[in-house]
């Protein structure tokens, strides 16, 4: 399932995952949005580690690092009946992912969370199997 992204301020972002290859900044200019958000969120089935619909995502998102001067932190979380390694590979998928567009590696982190707080609204524990995606202008 994918989110459209939304502005949101970043001081309350709790929130927030093979095509071009070392895509150049004039291709990435098609992913540019008009506004950038200050924060994506790729949500993800139990155990996976590949988002649904997430390459549109995470295309927008390094277009944004390439073609301004923004920077990115990127956090990986899992519920609590995953296993100890689905965050890590989670965040080393988005993170491959963005360095293959082309990003420099010095435009961005990435960490693994553990698992999330479980949130009221979902018994299921669906918003903390995520990775959160932040932009951060300079």
């Amino acid at each position: 399932m994918r989110f459209i992204p939304t502005p949101i301020v970043l001081s309350v972002v709790a929130v927030i995952v093979s095509a071009c290859s070392g895509a150049s900044p004039s291709k990435m200019e098609r992913y540019l949005p008009e506004l950038v958000p200050t924060a994506y969120m790729l949500f993800y089935p139990e155990n996976a580690s590949k988002a649904e619909n997430s390459n549109t995502m995470l295309r927008e998102v390094s277009s944004v690092l390439i073609l301004t001067d923004a920077q990115g932190i990127i956090n990986g979380f899992r519920s609590s009946v995953e296993g100890e390694e689905v965050d890590q590979t989670r965040v080393d998928k988005v993170y491959a992912f963005i360095l293959k567009q082309g990003v420099p590696v010095n435009k961005f982190q990435a960490t693994a969370r553990g698992v999330a707080p479980v949130s009221s609204l979902s018994d299921d524990e669906t918003a903390s199997r995520r990775v959160e995606i932040i932009i951060r202008a300079p």
